[in-house]
């Protein structure tokens, strides 16, 4: 199976951006998961600007595979292919490793990639 991306939208109300591993039967099985979050701001002058961040949808967990049944997806559909190569970009970025140490007040004292990009990326750390 070539590699197809899709967007998920689960019955919690998760909407998801993954890589199709099976061709859906009773369950779907995906990889790098990235679970996508609308937000609206406002502007100055009263307006609702959509704002989406993405993260990985169980970033602690030690796979990248994941198997859902179909009682727990309300939609399954193709990536629109214009979102791809950003979908493709956002796992990129999250599979970096990154280190922080934490001082004794606990704030952040240094932040070190234990695996660095070839092109240094700035990272910001809350």
């Amino acid at each position: 199976m070539n590699k197809k991306y899709v967007v998920l939208k689960l019955v919690t109300g998760e909407e998801l951006l993954a890589t199709l591993e099976n061709k859906p039967s009773d369950n779907v099985v995906i990889s790098n998961p990235m679970k996508i979050q609308v937000f609206h701001e406002q502007d100055e002058e009263g307006n609702l600007i959509p704002s989406v961040s993405a993260t990985p949808w169980c970033e602690y967990s030690a796979t990248k595979k994941y198997t859902i049944y179909l009682n727990h997806v309300i939609l399954l559909e193709d990536l629109h292919e214009e979102l791809v190569e950003h979908y493709l970009n956002l796992v990129k970025a999250f599979e970096t490793k990154v280190t922080a140490t934490v001082d004794s007040q606990g704030y952040v004292s240094e932040v070190e990639d234990t695996q660095p990009d070839p092109e240094p990326k700035k990272r910001i750390v809350h």
